[in-house]
């Protein structure tokens, strides 16, 4: 862009008693006397970058909302893999799953398109162990077989640390 011939950022054209036009610098704030550094086709009217024509899907999902989206989608799938890592060392050989779901509304009007995003993060949910029980005559659930000796009583069950609740060791 040639500033050259542009009265508003120039002088040009103007009588020898007309003031000195001041400029902004939208960098710093400052307002001075000096010219105006040329614009590059990368820089905006203030300075700030231009962003670019989304040429892939991650390019596009990086400027919804500026970029927040992508930023909260990444931390929320980092704090998801952390649960997914924990659960994988807690209950090894199991298969642990997670889901996300991203839904992006479009909506276009005249020549814009609106847009609104937002994400789901389904953690895994914590396996659990399985119990054995039979039933007796009246169809009441028991841990031991009816009509056989039972040969251990009921244990204590502890958490790790002697507390209850949390990891379980029988002792």
């Amino acid at each position: 862009m040639n500033n050259e011939n542009n009265p508003i950022i120039n002088n040009a054209g103007y009588g020898e008693d007309e003031p000195e036009r001041i400029h902004h610098n939208a960098s710093t704030g400052e307002i001075t006397d000096d010219e105006p550094r040329p614009l590059t086709h990368e820089q905006a009217v203030d300075g700030l970058p231009v962003p670019s024509v989304a040429r892939n899907a991650g390019d596009f999902l990086n400027q919804i909302e500026d970029g927040q989206l992508s930023a909260d989608l990444h931390e929320e799938l980092r704090d998801l893999a952390a649960l997914m890592n924990d659960q994988s060392r807690a209950f090894p050989g199991k298969k642990i799953k997670g889901k996300v779901t991203l839904v992006i509304d479009l909506e276009k009007e005249d020549q814009m398109f609106k847009m609104a995003a937002n994400f789901k993060i389904k953690a895994p949910e914590v396996p659990r162990p399985k119990s054995v029980f039979w039933t007796d005559e009246r169809n009441q659930f028991s841990r031991f077989p009816p009509n056989q000796q039972q040969m251990f009583g009921v244990r204590t069950v502890k958490a790790a640390g002697g507390k209850a609740g949390g990891v379980r060791t029988v002792s």
